[in-house]
């Protein structure tokens, strides 16, 4: 296997698990889990109802809910706390993020609003449609 292919595999997953698609697949392990045990002691319609209806969840399932909220909520608090964002970090003054230099504070005063540009000419008009 050549580098650029393990590099790029190595990149692949890295994304995934920046979205999140590994609780996906947690949740998925879980469903077919629960199907296949519900499917053993009720009917087919009856182990798909069990499965999909969030009254009967497994401990997996617990887990990947308990996961993900830990993983929001911890992202969360990281933002409120103004905690740097590579070489940004959100105010919690001005809520707008500002360029702050390394290990130093994020800059109270709020970033500068944008203006529209002065246009003095109008946009052009397109010509009228023929009608036919």
């Amino acid at each position: 296997m050549s580098l650029s292919r393990i590099a790029r595999t190595l990149l692949v997953l890295a994304l995934a698990a920046s979205i999140g698609l590994h609780w996906m697949l947690l949740q998925s392990v879980a469903w077919v889990g629960m199907f296949a045990d519900f499917s053993q002691k009720n009917s087919l319609q009856t182990a798909v109802t069990m499965t999909f209806d969030g009254n009967h969840p497994c401990p997996l399932c617990l887990a990947v809910k308990a996961g993900e909220n830990s993983e929001k909520q911890s992202d969360k608090s990281d933002l409120l706390k103004g905690k740097e964002l590579g070489c940004f970090a959100l105010s919690e003054t001005s809520h707008s993020l500002s360029p702050t230099p390394n290990g130093s504070e994020p800059n109270p005063t709020p970033a500068p609003q944008k203006t529209p540009s002065g246009r003095q000419i109008p946009p052009p008009v397109p010509p009228p449609r023929l009608q036919a």
